[in-house]
């Protein structure tokens, strides 16, 4: 039988200390830019966000010295029945262009999928929808529209573009739901790339790289997680959910995988140095 590949217990020990200084938990909202990095391996590291507020190093625009530029495009999609407003589903896609040594035009269309995705309303929605707005009228409160909309914030770092979005969804329940998910191109060929294809290593060896990664936040702050958090954490795992950043590459687990959702998404900071190669 072939032996896997596993991370080393000692790599894994190495990031314990980085790891607990780096994880952070989500509150009610996204987190906005980012601390900037020390200038050690003389990668390209910035951000472009579609919001006006500035990058954490606004002396340092990356997406431009790419030769990148960025266009938001509004995209919404609406239900309604009997006038009434049940669902309002909007994003912020981004649309690139500059640089003709770079895939743009095949990034712009996996951008684009995937905004068009985001924005569809499923018959499923549309009727929990319908039953909420039923039970609102039968009760005479006013109703409030099913809602999402979502976000986005640019990195680049060397070859690979990060697209990082956050979402914030609105369905009737008690509580709002902010989720993050990200999209990691090449940017010369406009492939997306999982961890696995990052760090080039078997998918079998990035996911185990995650398990333990969390693994070890979870041992070191059992509080802070659900009491069967271990037993959950293998199926939360999805390797496409990083992104590279200014300080390191970003591994997350999305609301209420592990902990509870006051605490938001769930994330670890990997310093460059310390991804195997």
């Amino acid at each position: 039988m072939k032996k896997r590949a596993l991370p080393s217990l000692a790599l894994l020990t190495a990031l314990l200390l980085s790891l607990l200084c780096a994880c952070s938990g989500g509150g009610d909202a996204p987190a906005g830019s980012v601390a900037p990095p020390p200038d050690t391996d003389g990668g390209t590291k910035q951000t472009e966000a579609s919001s006006a507020k500035p990058p954490a190093d606004p002396s340092k625009d990356t997406v431009a010295e790419a030769g990148i530029s960025v266009t938001p495009e509004s995209m919404s999609d609406r239900y309604s029945r009997d006038g009434e407003e049940l669902i309002r589903n909007s994003v912020n896609c981004p649309v690139l262009s500059g640089n003709d040594a770079y895939a743009l035009d095949r990034i712009n269309t996996a951008l684009r999928e995937y905004c068009e995705a985001y924005i569809a309303i499923s018959q499923t929605a549309k009727a929990l929808a319908e039953e909420d707005y039923e039970i609102a009228q039968s009760d005479g409160f006013d109703f409030e529209p099913h809602e999402k909309s979502a976000d986005y914030t640019l990195y680049v770092y060397r070859d690979v573009l990060s697209v990082r979005f956050e979402s914030y969804e609105q369905s009737g329940g008690a509580d709002d739901l902010w989720e993050t998910e990200a999209l990691c191109f090449r940017l010369s060929t406009g492939e997306r790339l999982s961890f696995a294809d990052y760090i080039g290593k078997s998918e079998e060896f990035a996911v185990d790289y995650i398990v333990e990664a969390f693994t070890v936040l979870i041992i070191a702050e059992p509080d802070r997680y659900f009491d069967d958090a271990l037993s959950l954490l293998p199926n939360e795992v999805d390797p496409y959910d990083f992104y590279l950043a200014e300080d390191g590459v970003t591994l997350f687990l999305n609301t209420a995988s592990i902990a509870p959702g006051a605490l938001g998404t769930q994330t670890l900071v990997i310093p460059y140095s310390n991804i195997p190669k």
